[in-house]
């Protein structure tokens, strides 16, 4: 979260100055200048999802390294762009003041990814939190820093937009709807990750059973089972080892670990024997990536991700919570009758 808040306030203020840059060095070369412009923001951004999702130390380490990396690349076009107010033009001086203006965040994460490629925990701070910093600062932890970039970079990007048709016109409309977009995308999973986390539902329901056609988890009194248009498969409660709350590139998602000898079940199924094996592919391939046997996200969820942890986290520690649960056979019922 601290890294991705100094991202933030990096990108939003950076981009300006490094374009500016671009401009005045490269001229009428579209592909260079983006390439220039992008190309330390894509390094630490690809640095920071592999170190924050891999379960690979050497990834870990790897995504540490891009973050440095692409800091550095940054920190050195910041310190090119103290050339503009002679080489950029009228606007130049603006220009400088902008890259200026992010040193202090790249800066931040340049020392974040060195502390932790020497294997140190980096310093932290927050505010105390009766304050209203403090209040502020978790809401904006609950919602997460890649829902934040979002937003601000849609913001920003929508800004430069409009007043580049204030300019001229006679440009065309067009990327202030693709600008706009990444707004309420970034809204909708800060608010989706904010529930999970405070186990509360979100989320439109007709939207929901729109994205779940692969499927749907659900807690019964027999296990959690996921209903999908072949059958159903149930994962009994001796089989679930741990629960908890999680999240895939910044997705909310309930994370499940299956016991070693678990054995799920298939049912209402033409050909059970090749829907397990598919399972247990899938599985694997979860388990190589995140770490655990099944990552529920939301749009595979009735209420979003935090109900269903709450139910199959009382049922898990209390068997007497399970009876209170309807029967899989019930729900699976159901769900093929909505």
């Amino acid at each position: 979260m601290w890294r991705n808040q100094w991202f933030v306030l990096t990108v939003v203020t950076a981009a300006a100055g490094h374009a500016m840059l671009a401009q005045a060095v490269l001229g009428a070369r579209p592909p260079w200048a983006a390439a220039l412009v992008m190309a330390p923001f894509l390094c630490v951004a690809l640095g920071e999802w592999l170190a924050e999702d891999a379960t690979a130390a050497w990834l870990v380490a790897s995504g540490h390294g891009l973050c440095a990396v692409g800091a550095v690349v940054h920190l050195a076009l910041d310190a090119a762009c103290l050339a503009l107010p002679w080489i950029g033009g009228p606007t130049g001086s603006q220009g400088c003041a902008f890259a200026l203006v992010a040193v202090p965040g790249m800066s931040v994460v340049l020392a974040d990814a060195i502390a932790r490629l020497r294997g140190r925990e980096p310093p932290r701070w927050a505010p105390t939190a009766d304050s209203r910093l403090g209040r502020l600062w978790r809401e904006a932890t609950l919602v997460g820093g890649n829902a934040i970039t979002l937003v601000v970079i849609g913001v920003g990007l929508t800004v430069a937009v409009l007043a580049a048709i204030a300019a001229r016109p006679t440009r065309p409309w067009w990327p202030i709807a693709v600008c706009t977009a990444m707004i309420p995308l970034g809204a909708w999973m800060g608010l989706e990750r904010r529930a999970l986390l405070l186990g509360r539902p979100f989320g439109l329901p007709w939207l929901r059973r729109l994205r779940r056609r692969g499927g749907v988890y659900l807690a019964t009194r027999d296990g959690l089972v996921r209903v999908d248009p072949r059958g159903a498969t149930l994962y009994r409660w001796i089989d679930l080892a741990q629960i908890d709350a999680g999240t895939v590139s910044e997705n909310p998602c309930v994370i499940v670990v299956l016991a070693a000898d678990a054995a799920p079940e298939r049912t209402d199924d033409l050909d059970p024997d090749r829907a397990l094996e598919r399972e247990r592919r899938d599985r694997g391939w979860t388990r190589t990536l995140f770490g655990c046997d099944l990552a529920i996200l939301a749009a595979a969820t009735e209420h979003g991700p935090g109900p269903l942890l709450l139910h199959l986290a009382r049922a898990l520690a209390d068997p007497a919570a399970r009876e209170a649960l309807p029967t899989a056979a019930a729900e699976v019922r159901r769900v093929r009758e909505t």
